[in-house]
C-alpha cells in the first residue's frame, strides 16, 4: 500500500491507524451483539460505556463485579467480562505501543538526525565497552578460581 508523498513511518503510522479504526469497528460490533443477547438491546452508548469499563478493569473478575453493580447479571455475565477484557486493548499494549515509539522516533528525526545518531553510536560504544571490561573481569576471576584449587 503507498501513500503519494508520504515518507516510510509516515506510511507506517497510517497503515497502523487504519488497522486500528478497523479493530475498533469490530469490537464494537463484537460488543454490540453480546450485549444483544446478554441484554436484549445494545445502543452505541451502551457500547462505548462497555468499552470503556473494560479499558478500566484491572481485570476480568474486577469487571464482573463492575457488571453485577449495574444490574448485568446472568449465567454469560462472567463469559462476557473475560472475553471482553482480552479483546479490549490496554493503555500500553500493542499497536499503541508502537504508535508512540514511532512518533518518538520521527521527533528525533526532526530535532536533529545528526547529533542523535552520534549520541546513539556513542552509548553503544560505552556500552560495548563496559561489556568487555566486564567479561574480562570475569574471566581473570574464574581464572584466578580455577588455579586456587
Amino acid at each position: 500500500m503507498e501513500f503519494e508523498g508520504a515518507s516510510e513511518s509516515q506510511t507506517f503510522c497510517m497503515v497502523l491507524t487504519m488497522v486500528t479504526m478497523e479493530s475498533d469497528d469490530s469490537l464494537k460490533t463484537w460488543v454490540s451483539d453480546k450485549l444483544m443477547s446478554l441484554l436484549g438491546y445494545s445502543q452505541p452508548t451502551v457500547v462505548q460505556f462497555m468499552i470503556g469499563l473494560s479499558k478500566q478493569a484491572s481485570s476480568p473478575a474486577h469487571l464482573v463485579g463492575k457488571l453485577v453493580e449495574f444490574g448485568i447479571s446472568s449465567m454469560d455475565t462472567h463469559a462476557f467480562a473475560e472475553e471482553i477484557y482480552s479483546r479490549v486493548p490496554r493503555r500500553s499494549s500493542g499497536i499503541n505501543v508502537i504508535l508512540r515509539k514511532e512518533k518518538e522516533r520521527q521527533v528525533k528525526r526532526r530535532t536533529s538526525p545528526n547529533e542523535v545518531s552520534d549520541s546513539e553510536s556513542e552509548e553503544e560504544r560505552l556500552k560495548d565497552q563496559r561489556e568487555k571490561e566486564e567479561l574480562e573481569q570475569h574471566m581473570r576471576e574464574r581464572d584466578a578460581a580455577g588455579t586456587r584449587k
